[in-house]
């Protein structure tokens, strides 16, 4: 069989936008669907490259040898028209065209394990659903996108996109949803999110009224952590503990993000204030950037509503 090479680390620095990936899904038809597909699956950092598209094989090969495990997925591509279904022929197809490229010598050395998938819209029959089990997936464009713009705000490691997409039968709405919050809980990352906004909070000289973000002067680095627990606390978040802030404190003082200064002053004692980077600089830095100057838009906000109603002190 032939391939096409994998897609470069250039190609994918060079890949269409967001939305005209999702854009291309939505709306072509034939082998530019199946381009387009392509194309999402390197949006999702795999190495995804078309086959020469005859009969006896599959679509899209998309390999994770980034992975611990390293793995590949063949997949079948279908467009039908919006009033139809696909059919349970095309889980027999990728069945029957599967086990030819696991014996291919280089993904034999390559990769460990494989799995089968079918991309199509608008949806599947019931007899595709009913039949696809044990070893075939088979998802929607719609939900397919929906994957792609989880992976577009906190990008998914090969890893977990292997978790997502193994799944027998059809990858529903349900799926995706619970997978984007067991991933988002094991990274802790919007517990993460609210200590970052709540160090930058408390080290503010007045978070309830001063619309201009004035930074305190230098402050001990104990203080500023018994403030922020005291946020913490008044957030409800669980269990947020002296350490944690600390490290959240180090994550902040980097050379990449650089929100955070650090000195030690002439008792040796650590000192921590705000850097001289704005709110709305912190916004237009990164997608991470914004995400952060959002949770501290936030925050600000809840304070000030607790502030009100007289149950938040510092």
């Amino acid at each position: 069989m032939s391939f096409t090479p994998p897609a470069s680390f250039s190609e994918k620095l060079q890949l269409p936008k967001f939305d005209d990936v999702i854009n291309d899904l939505l709306h072509r038809e034939g082998r530019d669907f199946e381009k387009a597909v392509c194309t999402a699956f390197n949006f999702l950092d795999f190495d995804a490259s078309l086959t020469q598209s005859t009969q006896s094989e599959s679509d899209v090969i998309a390999e994770a040898y980034y992975a611990e495990n390293p793995y590949f997925i063949v997949i079948e591509c279908q467009a039908v028209l919006p009033q139809n279904q696909i059919g349970v022929d095309k889980v027999g197809q990728i069945r029957g065209n599967a086990e030819a490229y696991s014996l291919d010598p280089r993904r034999q050395q390559l990769f460990e394990t494989s799995h089968k998938l079918i991309v199509g819209k608008p949806t599947f029959s019931a007899d595709a659903r009913r039949r696809s089990p044990p070893d075939v997936g088979l998802i929607t464009v719609a939900n397919l996108s929906l994957l792609m713009l989880g992976h577009q705000m906190h990008p998914y490691s090969q890893d977990e996109l292997k978790e997502a997409f193994g799944v027998p039968g059809e990858i529903t709405t349900s799926h995706i949803d619970s997978f984007r919050q067991r991933i988002l809980g094991k990274r802790q990352y919007q517990r993460k999110l609210d200590t970052y906004s709540l160090i930058y909070i408390g080290l503010l000289e007045d978070p309830y009224l001063d619309n201009l973000e004035k930074r305190k002067d230098w402050i001990s680095l104990d203080i500023m952590i018994g403030t922020v627990l005291t946020y913490g606390s008044l957030f409800r978040i669980p269990n947020l503990e002296r350490e944690e802030v600390a490290d959240a404190m180090r994550d902040l003082d980097n050379p990449f993000l650089n929100l955070l200064r650090r000195r030690v002053n002439a008792q040796g004692q650590v000192e921590v204030r705000l850097s001289t980077i704005s709110r709305p600089m912190i916004m237009a830095s990164s997608r991470f950037g914004k995400v952060l100057a959002d949770r501290i838009a936030a925050n600000i906000e809840r304070l000030r509503v607790l502030a009100n109603t007289g149950l938040a002190t510092t």
